[in-house]
């Protein structure tokens, strides 16, 4: 076994939770509904996607997992074209929709019975304009492998403004309390939300008397102080020609945060080849080894960012323009636009993280040696994602403070 001193700068985050965990009833879960090409095909969409959001962005911080529970939403009620292309790009393939709304109504209560020590909560809504009725089998889809609450009321009206923050802040626990500044526009038939919280302990916390204030390079080698936390303590561990990793779990171990320190390269290079293939990798290849780790301590707010664009880059357009939405609605529909919100704080104690996402749909005319160093004084990117399906559920980078 070695002994590894880290200093982190590219992680990839597994969570388990503070506190006393979800107070929901648990829910019926059947395991072997859960299927793991379906699982698989969202962790790799979650890298793809990851690498067209971080393009020119710094501090990027997002839930690929919440992105992809609101784009199967809408896959529930596509057909022809805009059906394929999309399964196309989440990685779907030929799997049939029943085997998709399956594992998500089992995945996500699975998420929420994670245990007294973890609090992971998913929450779906849909929200109908006044006048605007869908077809029944979707909304049966919504309300039943969703669990979907249905809201139905004036999308234009001034009142959608508190009502949908009250109930985005309602479902990430206050962490993020605002999505709209205003009412839609009059052209809004349907809202399909999602909306995910995080809360998890180290298994092993940092002591706040070890944190201090200390050099943090910047991606263009400005120096800034930040607080940064430091723990020697066993932990997986992985050495490569381009990258240091470690593995920090979360309450009983069934999450944890996996974290990348590039050697010889910016961290915009190592996120562009990084991949799901490589992560699975890297989790396969850890040994225990004791590490000397140095971690900041921040919070990142990634602000209201429109994911359309970098959904068609992927390849998925028909959805967003000539779309084939008959299985919603025979109005002749498309998606508008879809947007997220994400959150996360990084402290002494654990890690908590939330996000939003929403999309719009219109209606249109159509051994102990020397300890080795793992130091994140530098930016860094992470993962937030489950270790028993290998599901991710947030990714970011980290990159000072901007």
């Amino acid at each position: 076994m070695k002994r590894v001193k880290w200093i982190g700068l590219c992680v990839l985050l597994l969570l388990t939770a503070c506190g006393q965990g979800s107070t929901q009833a648990a829910l019926p879960v059947d395991k072997e509904k859960i299927d793991q090409q379906v699982l698989k095909g969202n962790q790799q969409f979650a890298f793809e996607l990851f690498q067209q959001m971080k393009k020119d962005n710094q501090n990027v911080f997002m839930s690929p997992y919440s992105i992809s529970v609101v784009m199967s939403m809408v896959l529930a009620g596509a057909e022809g074209e805009t059906e394929t292309e999309m399964k196309d790009v989440m990685n779907y393939g030929p799997l049939e929709d029943p085997l998709i709304l399956d594992t998500y109504h089992n995945y996500t209560a699975h998420l929420q019975n994670a245990g007294e020590k973890v609090d992971i909560q998913s929450a779906n809504s849909i929200w109908l304009d006044e006048a605007f009725s869908v077809k029944d089998d979707f909304k049966k889809d919504m309300t039943d492998a969703f669990r979907s609450e249905v809201f139905q009321q004036e999308l234009s009206n001034q009142a959608i403004v508190d009502d949908m923050n009250g109930w985005v802040s309602d479902k990430t626990n206050g962490m993020i309390d605002t999505l709209i500044q205003k009412p839609y526009d009059g052209s809004v038939r349907m809202l399909l939300n999602n909306a995910i919280y995080f809360n998890g302990k180290w298994k092993n916390p940092f002591e706040e008397s070890m944190t201090t204030e200390r050099d943090f390079t910047l991606t263009d080698g400005t120096i800034q102080k930040q607080k940064l936390m430091f723990q020697e303590e066993r932990f997986d561990y992985l050495e490569t020609e381009g990258y240091q990793a470690v593995q920090m779990p979360y309450g009983e171990g069934d999450y944890s945060m996996y974290a990348f320190l590039p050697k010889d390269q910016p961290i915009d290079d190592f996120v562009m080849t990084f991949n799901a293939e490589e992560f699975r990798h890297t989790k396969e290849s850890m040994q225990s080894t004791l590490v000397e780790l140095t971690l900041p301590k921040f919070k990142v707010e990634y602000g209201v960012k429109s994911v359309k664009e970098p959904l068609m880059n992927l390849g998925m357009e028909s959805v967003f323009s000539n779309a084939d939405l008959s299985a919603m609605s025979d109005a002749g529909l498309y998606v508008d636009d879809v947007i997220h919100k994400a959150v996360i704080d990084v402290t002494e104690e654990g890690t908590e993280a939330a996000a939003v996402t929403q999309a719009s749909v219109e209606e249109s005319a159509a051994v102990e040696p020397q300890a080795e160093i793992f130091k994140a004084d530098r930016p860094f990117f992470y993962v937030i994602a489950d270790d028993e399906y290998d599901s991710i559920l947030f990714m970011g980078t980290y990159e000072g403070e901007l």
